[in-house]
């Protein structure tokens, strides 16, 4: 979404090279795998803003018109191969269940700035299924 790499696109269906998974495992959903080829983006990338902040602007289109409003984080990075305790890990800063998350704390101790509404919350999407399997318990 904000990380652009066009150097992809001429590594696009090559294999991935042994040097990059570094012996690393291979998840159980990956693990029948036969071929692990590069892929390239497959929607448009542009520049926003005074930093020239890189934007999916086929799947962000209107993020661009905000670009020197946010913070994006793309450095963040778990042990987990797995996306459920990765997610957790990079929302409580632990692998293990029963932690409170960054925004949890952070409400806590600031507060909100709005008597009336909370400093506060999460919007998931439910996407075709009645709920996120994986997620929603970090929310509940």
């Amino acid at each position: 979404m904000f990380d652009y790499k066009p150097a992809m696109r001429k590594l696009h269906g090559i294999e991935l090279p042994d040097s990059i998974r570094q012996g690393q495992r291979l998840t159980g959903m990956t693990s029948g795998q036969k071929s692990f080829p590069c892929v390239a983006p497959m929607f448009e990338f542009k520049r926003y803003g005074s930093h020239g902040t890189w934007v999916n602007s086929d799947l962000l289109p209107h993020v661009g018109s905000i670009a020197d409003e946010i913070t994006i984080i793309k450095t963040l990075n778990s042990e987990a191969i797995n996306h459920d305790p990765a997610i957790t890990f990079i929302n409580t800063g632990t692998q293990q269940l029963g932690h409170a998350s960054m925004g949890s704390w952070l409400s806590y101790g600031l507060g909100s700035t709005n008597q009336n509404l909370p400093g506060y919350i999460v919007m998931i999407s439910k996407g075709r299924g009645q709920s996120q399997a994986l997620y929603s318990r970090l929310w509940e």
